[in-house]
Order: structure tokens, then sequence, then C-alpha cells
């Protein structure tokens, strides 16, 4: 589910909690990129495009990150 309550957007999976997620989607063929939600960023210009989502979703500073993989490999490139 996806709520943009007070202009923070609000993500939350509806799934049994013992379900595998991550597995699912690698099983399907999908790379995973395990990250952690940064503090909460209040923008008031955002793309509006799915980079531009996940990127306010997950409060990933990346201003020059327009395409999938731009976001990709700046999500590569800070992991730790």
């Amino acid at each position: 589910m996806f709520d943009a309550r007070d202009g923070r957007p609000v993500v939350q999976t509806v799934q049994a909690s013992d379900y595998d997620l991550k597995g699912y989607f690698e099983g399907e063929g999908y790379t995973v990129v395990e990250t952690e939600q940064g503090r909460p960023l209040r923008t008031p210009l955002v793309v509006a495009n799915c980079v531009g989502l996940v990127k306010a979703v997950l409060a990933v500073r990346a201003p020059f990150a327009f395409t999938p993989f731009q976001l990709y490999r700046h999500l590569m490139r800070t992991r730790s």
C-alpha cells in the first residue's frame, strides 16, 4: 500500500509476516538491492516518475538519478 500522507510517503506491504518477499522477486529474476530508508525528506520538487517515487519513499538523496539504472547505480555505490 502506498499513502502520501502529509506530503510524506508511507509504504506498507500486505503479506504474511513470514513471507520471503526478497526471495520471491529474486526467484522471478529481479535484482534486489537491500538498503535502509533515510531520514524523511520534504521535497517540493520531485520528478513524477517511478524513480522519483522510490527516491521519496526511501528518502534517497540522489538529485541526478532520473532513470531506474541511474538510481540502481547510486544505490549500489552507497550500500554499506
